[in-house]
């Protein structure tokens, strides 16, 4: 069998995924555990490209002597996933890795719009059902569809932090 190199393009594609399918990556592990080495490597080879390529994702990283060497993701949609990552080489973690952002493509998203921030607000309410919406609440959803409805702002194009 011939040995293929994965290009770094691609390898660079799933992980700048992580912040749209993760919510937040959890990891933990034992700072002098000869066993959790892989998991420390891991952290001191990728910490900085994974935050850099996903700046709005919360990376949690926790040591502390005695904690099991966890990858903990919690995915956009609320379900989290846990991996043991004990006696494992970084190149592993990587692979763990990858193959939760692919579980993580498969999932639903939340996202901004209209039935979202319902489903926020009934989080909040025990029954929206009964219970009348403030009206700066429904004016902000009523907006936002609106917003959504209308499209894009011309005068904006595809910059979105121009204002």
């Amino acid at each position: 069998h011939e040995l293929r190199s994965t290009p770094l393009s691609q390898k660079m594609a799933w992980r700048a995924r992580l912040s749209v399918v993760f919510e937040e990556l959890h990891l933990t592990f034992c700072p002098e555990a000869p066993e959790h080495a892989g998991i420390r490597t891991f952290l001191q080879q990728n910490y900085v490209n994974l935050k850099t390529l996903n700046p709005s994702l919360n990376i949690l990283v926790r040591d502390g002597p005695g904690a099991d060497p966890r990858l903990t993701a919690t995915y956009t949609c609320g379900a989290s996933e846990e991996v043991d990552v004990g006696k494992i080489e970084p190149h592993d973690i990587d692979r763990h890795l990858k193959r939760l952002v692919e579980i993580g493509e498969g999932m639903p998203r939340r996202t901004y719009h209209g039935e979202d921030i319902e489903y926020a607000f009934s989080r909040l309410q025990p029954d929206t059902s009964t219970v009348e919406r403030p009206k700066e609440v429904q004016s902000l959803i009523d907006q936002i569809n609106a917003d959504i409805e209308r499209g894009p702002r011309e005068d904006v194009g595809n910059d979105p932090y121009k204002l």
